[in-house]
């Protein structure tokens, strides 16, 4: 189930009902340019990540939508 939401300054975000977790590890520097970044946008870390992984799926024309219901592992087809 997926839920839209609008912001104050007008952008429109889809955030799924059903949230799952996600861990990768990175370098310290990555993770202060996170931190800073997201203060600055005033974003949570994971909205920030969320925004800038969705915003270049669409640059490159990956729909979020129909990623989203392909349960497909891509890691195992390579295919997207």
């Amino acid at each position: 189930m997926r839920h839209t939401i609008q912001h104050c300054e007008g952008e429109v975000v889809v955030q799924d009902s059903k949230r799952i977790p996600v861990s990768f590890r990175v370098t310290p520097e990555f993770k202060r340019c996170l931190e800073l970044a997201a203060l600055a946008e005033r974003r949570s870390q994971t909205n920030l990540i969320e925004k800038l992984v969705f915003d270049y799926c669409k640059s490159i024309g990956i729909d979020a939508d129909a990623a989203s219901s392909n349960t497909t592992n891509i890691a195992e087809t390579g295919e997207i």
